[in-house]
């Protein structure tokens, strides 16, 4: 009996906190800006220049007595372009999640691989405004925990014996690994030249693979399919001053949730070691308020963010909120590149 509860509320905990790192991974940062590989496999090389690389730090949670950590970073890049201009990409990303006493880790490496078809079926002028994308993905994740670390009061005989369980030699880790499948599509168009617009559908763990840490759960347990929509603007309004509004809209099983808000930029013309400034704000449906800013210093793009949770499962810690840091550099195309690429999610 005591087995059975004790196994039944460790699963309870582990699934809860890796559907949070799910969703800490995907969507609590800004993805726009700092993982756009975690939000759509196809958009993998969209953006203005060779190579796109870029590194970001999360602390959430920080009242907890062990704060939630993320670290990420990711790479992307033309591969191979076409005569016509439509080219493939490719795009590596990884993220780790630390969090509680336990020391539940949750690593995730993928490989991106786009294709872009590009044309001018809505150009006036025959010029190439339009990208449609299809992307897939293949991913690694392992999560594990430290059991060891964990403490029930005197449920535990000198930090390692379960009554009715047995004993567990100290730095047990259980851990699960499994792969998954990933798939996106995209739409990208240049309306004028001061407005384009980009619309994105993508599905994760489309194998629905099993990732309970016990191993007897395996055939009980597994990820669902993840459903995500985004649709995203940039609007020139001034010679200085651009707007980009998004929506992002997430389904998982029975739970969904949208993102909508924008970034607000003012540009220097160049005239200074800070081509441009941002500010943001954005909302998560019944969840929380996130401000971001930030600078461009030519080719890098430093950023900050940090919530503010108005629901969470412990009412008194509403208020509480997340520090988030990233930085990109988007190293510029050579005068001679075949690759020519303008898009709402370069920004």
């Amino acid at each position: 009996m005591i087995k059975s509860l004790f196994f039944s509320l460790f699963m309870g905990v582990t699934l809860t906190l890796g559907m949070f790192a799910a969703i800490a991974q995907d969507i609590h940062y800004n993805p726009l800006n700092t993982s756009p590989l975690s939000l759509n496999p196809a958009f993998a090389g969209m953006f203005d220049g060779q190579i796109r690389a870029g590194v970001i730090y999360r602390n959430q949670w920080s009242d907890a007595s062990v704060p939630y950590i993320t670290y990420g970073c990711s790479v992307d890049f033309p591969v191979y372009t076409f005569k016509n201009g439509s080219f493939f990409a490719g795009g590596v990303h990884l993220l780790k999640d630390e969090a509680g006493d336990g020391n539940l880790t949750n690593f995730t490496g993928a490989l991106t691989v786009a294709y872009h078809k590009t044309f001018s079926a809505f150009s006036k002028d025959k010029k190439k405004n339009s990208d449609l994308a299809i992307g897939f993905q293949g991913a690694y994740s392992q999560k594990s925990i430290d059991l060891s670390k964990i403490y029930f009061g005197d449920e535990f005989s000198h930090g390692y014996f379960i009554p009715g369980i047995g004993p567990y030699p100290l730095g047990f880790g259980n851990h699960i690994s499994y792969y998954f499948i990933n798939a996106g599509i995209s739409f990208d168009y240049s309306v004028t030249s001061r407005f384009n617009y980009t619309i994105g559908f993508s599905g994760y763990n489309l194998n629905q693979p099993n990732d309970a840490i016990e191993k007897k759960q395996n055939n009980q347990m597994g990820l669902n399919a993840q459903w995500t929509g985004v649709l995203i603007a940039n609007w020139n309004v001034a010679k200085k001053i651009t707007i980009q509004p998004a929506l992002i809209y997430q389904n998982t099983s029975d739970a969904s949730y949208a993102i909508l808000g924008s970034d607000f930029r003012i540009n220097t013309s160049g005239k200074t070691i800070v081509s441009s400034a941002f500010i943001g704000g954005w909302y998560r449906t019944g969840d929380m308020f996130t401000l971001t800013g930030g600078i461009q210093l030519q080719a890098f793009h430093i950023g900050f963010s940090y919530d503010y949770a108005i629901a969470t499962v412990n009412s008194s810690a509403n208020g509480t909120g997340g520090f988030e840091v990233h930085v990109k550099c988007i190293v510029p195309k050579s005068k001679h590149s075949a690759h020519k690429k303008h898009t709402s999610v370069n920004k």
